[in-house]
C-alpha cells in the first residue's frame, strides 16, 4: 500500500510541477545540467565545464541534489554555476531552460521529469555503447520497451554519437531517428591525455569489469581464475612493477567487497578506483597506462589515448545469452583474452610492452568507434545546442 502511495505522489507532484511551469517564460540562452545520485563527472561534466569557460553568451547551470562539486581550478571556480536541484531556484532554472543535457535519461532531473520533457534534449549518455541496450535488451519486456520508448526516446531532439557505425546501433537500440544522431564525439574525451610512461614508474593497469545481470559462480568478478593464487599475483607484480587499480561497479556490492579486502591486505600491488574516489571516469583513465575488462566499453576511452587492453571474458556464453552484444565480441576486443592465471600473467606482459602485436587491431577498433580523436567534441556539441536552441553562432 505505501508503494502505491509512494508513486501516486511522485506522478502528483511530477503532474504539478510540470503544468506550473507552462507559465514561466522560457530564457532563449539557458541551458541546464544534472546528473542522479549527486554526480559530477563523466560528458555532462566535461560540456559544463567546457560551455561555462568558453561560451558567455550562453547561460549555463547545472543542478546538483546535495552537495555542491567542489573544483579546484580557479577559472572553473569562476565560471561556473551551481544551483541545488530541489529549491525554488533549481525548479525556476528548470522550467526557465531552453535546453537540457541528459546523460542516462529525465530520471537525470528527478521529479522534474514533466517540465524538462518539454524541453529541447541532447542525450549526451556516459560511454559508448556496446552491449545490448534499450529495445535490444534482452532482459527488457515488450512493456519496458514501450514505456522506454514513450516516456523517453521519443522526447529526445539529439543523441550524440562516437562514430558512425556508434550513431546507426544508438538509433536501433533507442529508437530514435538516424537523422536526430549526430557524430560529434564524446566531451569526456577531450580530456583524455596521451601521455608517455616513464620507463621507471610502474605500469598502473585498470582493472574494471562490468555489471551482470545475474550472479556468478564465485560473487566477485576479479581474478576469475581456476588457478588463482594471490600470493603469485601479488609476486608476480611487485616483481615486474605493476600496480592495479581495481575499479568495480558501483552496483556490484561482492565485487566492491572483496577489493576492499585485496587493498587492505596488499596496499603495495592494489589501489582504489571505486567510484567514490573517482566518481569521474575520465580521472581514472587518465590514471591509467592500461586497462582489462570483460564487456565494458571502457576500453575505447583509453584507445583515445592509445593505451592498450585486455579483456576477461570468463562468462562470455551466459552473458551472451542473459545481456548480449552489440557487435562480433573478438571484432572488438583488440587485446589479449585471458582464461585462466597463465593467460594473465602473459596479458600482463604484453601491456607492459604496449601491446605491439595488438596494435593494428587498435587501429581497426578506432576506425569502427572513434571518429574524432581532435580535442573538439564540446566545441561541436555546443554548435548543436546552438542549433536547437536556434541561436546565431
Amino acid at each position: 500500500m505505501n508503494k502505491w502511495i509512494k508513486k501516486i505522489s511522485i506522478l502528483l507532484i511530477q503532474s504539478g510541477l510540470g503544468l506550473f511551469s507552462y507559465l514561466i517564460p522560457i530564457k532563449k540562452n539557458l541551458i541546464i545540467f544534472s546528473m542522479p545520485k549527486n554526480r559530477y563527472a563523466d560528458n555532462q561534466r566535461a560540456l559544463f565545464e567546457y560551455i561555462s569557460v568558453n561560451h558567455s553568451e550562453l547561460n549555463v547551470i547545472w543542478l546538483y541534489d546535495d552537495e555542491k562539486p567542489k573544483l579546484k581550478e580557479p577559472h572553473l571556480i569562476s565560471s561556473c554555476v551551481f544551483i541545488k536541484k530541489y529549491t525554488l531556484h533549481g525548479y525556476l532554472a528548470s522550467a526557465r531552460s531552453n535546453l537540457l543535457m541528459l546523460s542516462h535519461g529525465f530520471g537525470d532531473y528527478g521529479v522534474y521529469y514533466r517540465v524538462v520533457r518539454r524541453k529541447s534534449t541532447v542525450v549526451l549518455w556516459h560511454a559508448v555503447t556496446t552491449k545490448c541496450c534499450g529495445l535490444l535488451d534482452k532482459k527488457n519486456n515488450q512493456k519496458q520497451k514501450r514505456d522506454y520508448k514513450n516516456k523517453e526516446t521519443k522526447f529526445y531532439n539529439a543523441v550524440i554519437a562516437s562514430s558512425q557505425v556508434d550513431a546507426y546501433y544508438t538509433s536501433a537500440y533507442t529508437g530514435v531517428s538516424i537523422d536526430k544522431v549526430h557524430v560529434t564525439g564524446l566531451p569526456r574525451h577531450d580530456k583524455i591525455k596521451a601521455e608517455e610512461r616513464a620507463v621507471s614508474s610502474p605500469l598502473k593497469v585498470l582493472y574494471a569489469p562490468t555489471f551482470r545481470d545475474y550472479e556468478v559462480s564465485k560473487g566477485s568478478l576479479f581474478f576469475p581464475f581456476t588457478d588463482f593464487s594471490l600470493e603469485n599475483l601479488v609476486q608476480f607484480l611487485e616483481k615486474n612493477n605493476i600496480i592495479f587499480i581495481l575499479r568495480p561497479h558501483p552496483s556490484d556490492k561482492k565485487s566492491i567487497s572483496h577489493i576492499k579486502q585485496l587493498i587492505e591486505s596488499c596496499p603495495s600491488v592494489f589501489e582504489d578506483g571505486a567510484a567514490k574516489k573517482y566518481d569521474d571516469n575520465t580521472d581514472l583513465i587518465n590514471s591509467s597506462d592500461a586497462v582489462i575488462t570483460d564487456y565494458s566499453s571502457i576500453y575505447i576511452d583509453l584507445l583515445v589515448a592509445d593505451k592498450p587492453c585486455a579483456f576477461i571474458p570468463f562468462d562470455l556464453e551466459k552473458y551472451l545469452d542473459k545481456r548480449g552484444m552489440a557487435y562480433n565480441y573478438e571484432l572488438i576486443s583488440p587485446g589479449p583474452i585471458i582464461s585462466s592465471y597463465k593467460d594473465f600473467e602473459a596479458a600482463c606482459f604484453s601491456l607492459l610492452k604496449n601491446s605491439p602485436e595488438w596494435l593494428d587491431r587498435r587501429e581497426q577498433a578506432k576506425k569502427i568507434f572513434l571518429t574524432y580523436t581532435d580535442g573538439l567534441a564540446c566545441y561541436r556539441v555546443t554548435n548543436l545546442a546552438k542549433n536547437l536552441m536556434r541561436l546565431d553562432d
